[in-house]
């Protein structure tokens, strides 16, 4: 059998394998410091990481997402968000109730794996080697007397066939830092166009502060057609109780009136209420209608038609991603008397007024 027939296919493969190997050298280091790209879109975070010795993949599921989150990409050092060591084997790690998964493969596995395909220079250098010590043709391995005369076989002469069976050593390694270099500059051009479309969403987030309708969808409560009035005051049908039963979606109208809502900065645990989710407190009037409380944490929470009391105090205090919308409000005692006169904090939230 020729030899030479599938050896380009095998210069392929052993190409590929030393660009690999290559690859894996040079990622050692990096491991050691821990790169990670990250990321964030879609209700998903995705990573791909040089942590410990190996290669993760990483994937789980963000939990609620909230209006001003953006998608983010990014690339960073530090641990990898999976949290998985690495072993001497790939492992899958999908905790349960399986929302996540981690893949990890050792850098070892990756630089032995690629080794093998080489083997082939060395099993064709073995076998020109016998098939010269035993006189026979080097493409062939057909007994051939020991002249310069072709093989009566191929009709391959020696000075052919030593050059048509040498391993291509020299080629394969230039083919293979000529692979080298191009996946490092992919990989170059890949980190600007990471940075480039974390910027870009960036600016989209930040467009979207001059967008009306997107504080409109942010800020305005999911609602799901169920009314519920509360009377002033305490007892059984008072605004704290509605709002303690009450599930999310419910339209809550305010009867003329003082009512009070409490501090609802603590959640139920510590005797609160918790926050406020997709939720219309609809009054029947700024003056008419009056609303005392303290809330820390709201999504997609409508204040309309009451006078909010907040008792020298901030009545609103946001220091997360909440959404809020207050209309035709009037807002008193917010002067605490200590220098400040906020009737709202917030920090990182969006608020329609």
């Amino acid at each position: 059998m020729d030899p030479t027939r599938g050896s380009a296919i095998l210069r392929v493969l052993a190409t590929s394998a030393l660009i690999l190997a290559a690859l894996a050298v040079l990622a050692w280091p990096l491991s050691r410091l821990g790169v990670i790209y990250s990321e964030s879109r879609g209700g998903f975070r995705k990573s791909i990481s040089l942590i410990d010795g190996g290669l993760q993949l990483h994937s789980e599921p963000l939990g609620t997402v909230r209006p001003l989150d953006r998608d983010r990409f990014g690339i960073s050092t530090g641990s990898a968000g999976g949290g998985v060591p690495t072993h001497l084997w790939p492992t899958v790690v999908r905790p349960p109730p399986g929302t996540s998964i981690t893949v990890v493969v050792p850098l070892w596995l990756l630089i032995v794996t690629s080794v093998v395909p080489t083997l082939w220079l060395v099993l064709s250098w073995l076998r020109r080697r016998r098939r010269r010590r035993r006189g026979l043709c080097l493409c062939c391995a057909y007994a051939r007397p020991g002249t310069e005369a072709p093989c009566p076989e191929c009709g391959t002469s020696p000075k052919d066939a030593e050059i048509r069976t040498r391993p291509p050593i020299g080629r394969l390694i230039r083919d293979a830092g000529a692979g080298v270099f191009l996946v490092l500059l992919v990989l170059s051009g890949s980190a600007w166009l990471v940075v480039r479309a974390d910027q870009h969403s960036l600016d989209v987030h930040r467009a979207a502060a001059f967008d009306y309708s997107w504080y409109l969808q942010a800020c305005q409560p999911k609602l799901n057609g169920a009314v519920q009035y509360a009377l002033p005051g305490p007892g059984p049908e008072s605004l704290a109780n509605i709002v303690r039963t009450a599930g999310p979606g419910t339209t809550i109208v305010l009867l003329p009136g003082r009512h009070d809502l409490g501090d609802l900065r603590y959640g139920p645990s510590a005797g609160g209420m918790g926050q406020l989710d997709d939720v219309w407190l609809l009054g029947c009037g700024a003056d008419s209608t009056t609303l005392s409380l303290r809330i820390q944490s709201a999504t997609g929470a409508r204040i309309e038609g009451v006078t909010i009391d907040c008792g020298n105090n901030d009545f609103a205090d946001f220091r997360e991603s909440c959404t809020l919308s207050l209309r035709a409000c009037r807002v008193q005692n917010y002067n605490s008397g200590a220098g400040g006169s906020n009737a709202i904090f917030a920090a990182g939230s969006v608020l329609l007024i």
